[in-house]
């Protein structure tokens, strides 16, 4: 053997034993999690944690730790810091059964999630078990024909939890309702066909009183059903349609134009067109052409077309089908004028005058002003405007804690600008301890504060009639007429 021929062999054999040895190392510095449970068994609506440490823990990588409760996660939480570290989750409460936890490393990449590694860990839940849907039935057999209701019926396999109830999702003719359930039936009526229409029912905690921390999510969400069926009969309404300043740029002033067609329009139907350019608005039973003047600068405009039924101004929540048309562009031109509004007095009583005042700043040109005052549970009363300023008496009978002034900045000709809401505390004497309420609580609050000196409750200010001379006995007298009245 030559001289070169060893020389390549020894060459060989010193690669060889360094691809092994980084192969051995590369090896030695593979990730491994360990991971422990605060406890193995739980009582629902407890508190369960885990603790994890990740030895030789990768550069760019995260730690996603998921909890889940018969195959649905109940809390999950991500952490950049990978070597070690600690969570807790709430078990839900009527929970009984198995669970898991699932310490996961990897990183984000634009493809998805890519998982390195994962550590699971398993627990039992002491309690009731959550109740799961069975047995969901429509009342319908084969075809279902447009304009009939269909109405769904399920069971549990338990019986259910106070804090828990159903939301019910009604799809067909691309037209979804969502609805609350409360005694295992819900009913939908149909209206053109449709051979993908389905009812699903949720079921759901519908009570949650655990505070998630930053990053983490809460799912509510338990188990569904899901029931398909085929509707036959009218075939529903299309709108297509143009914008003369669709993905564009126009000039505040400059006239935009939408034009649309409507195939298959129904008995009844008409075409509504919410505005929302600077200035904001809705015009039902719009024809097309349709021209309109953008008043103010704004980087979004949208134009939104919706076929709609007459019936649905007098039941909106009953919408028996949904298709629309939308437009985007930008204004350019001049910012739209700002409001704000403010209160005379922090607080207020019931046979009290209250006066809310506002600014209007840029260009207040060609504007008004509406106000609208909320008393008790009523709706809005318009208040009358004399010049920046609206006044109005709180009635003695006031039952809220809140007194609510609705402003709105609006064009001549009714356009929206901006709109707002002030708010203003309401006092009631006699309500020493500041809950909207006169009763024998306040009674109390007020004798301990008269003959103790306690001022515990917090709002003894607001129970006297004259706070300079502080509680006195009419006071106590004016507490035990209210009382009585009530």
């Amino acid at each position: 053997m030559n001289k070169r021929c060893c020389l390549t062999l020894l060459s060989l054999m010193l690669v060889f034993c360094l691809f092994s040895a980084s192969a051995e190392s590369a090896q030695e510095a593979e990730p491994v999690i360990t991971a422990e449970l605060s406890t193995s068994e739980v009582e629902a609506g407890a508190n369960i944690s885990v603790n994890w440490t990740v030895e030789n823990p990768p550069p760019g990588q995260e730690i996603r730790v998921i909890w889940i409760m018969e195959g649905k996660i109940f809390s999950s939480k991500v952490f950049e810091t990978v070597a070690e570290g600690t969570m807790e989750a709430k078990v839900p409460d009527y929970f009984g059964g198995s669970g898991s936890v699932e310490i996961e490393l990897g990183e984000r990449a634009e493809t998805g999630y890519l998982l390195r590694l994962k550590k699971t860990l398993l627990f039992t839940v002491k309690g009731e078990v959550m109740p799961k849907i069975i047995n969901l039935k429509i009342d319908k057999e084969g075809e279902v024909q447009g304009g009939e209701v269909v109405t769904a019926t399920w069971e549990v396999t338990a019986p259910l939890p106070e804090n828990c109830g159903f939301h019910v999702e009604w799809k067909s003719s691309g037209h979804f309702e969502d609805r609350y359930a409360e005694n295992f039936t819900s009913s939908f009526e149909t209206r053109f066909s449709d051979p993908d229409s389905y009812v699903i029912v949720y079921l759901f905690r519908g009570y949650e009183p655990y505070e998630p921390e930053d990053g983490e999510w809460v799912e509510s969400y338990v188990q569904d059903a899901k029931k398909s069926f085929v509707v036959a009969g009218e075939t529903p309404p299309k709108i297509t349609g143009t914008c003369s300043a669709q993905g564009g740029v126009v000039q505040e002033g400059e006239a935009v134009t939408i034009t649309w067609e409507v195939e298959h329009m129904p008995k009844g139907g008409r075409v509504d067109l919410y505005v929302n350019a600077g200035t904001y608005y809705i015009l039902k039973g719009v024809t097309s052409p349709f021209t309109f003047v953008p008043k103010y600068k704004t980087d979004r405009a949208y134009l939104m077309l919706s076929v709609e039924e007459e019936a649905y101004d007098e039941t909106p929540w009953k919408k028996p089908f949904d298709v629309g048309l939308s437009f985007a562009f930008k204004v350019e031109g001049e910012a739209a004028p700002t409001i704000t509004a403010a209160f005379n007095k922090e607080k207020v009583r019931p046979g009290e005058e209250i006066t809310i005042s506002w600014e209007i700043g840029g260009n207040a040109k060609d504007t008004r002003v509406e106000v609208g005052w909320c008393i008790g549970e009523k709706d809005p009363e318009p208040g009358e405007v004399v010049g920046n300023t609206s006044t109005v008496t709180v009635p003695m009978d006031f039952s809220s804690t809140e007194l609510m002034a609705d402003f709105s900045l609006l064009t001549l000709d009714g356009q929206k600008i901006r709109e707002d809401t002030v708010v203003v505390q309401v006092v009631f004497q006699g309500d020493a301890t500041g809950d909207g309420e006169v009763n024998t609580e306040d009674l109390a609050a007020l004798t301990e504060h008269w003959f103790k000196g306690v001022e515990e409750a917090g709002a003894i200010e607001n129970a006297i009639a004259d706070p300079e001379k502080g509680v006195q006995i009419s006071d106590l007298l004016a507490v035990i007429e209210l009382i009585v009245g009530d």
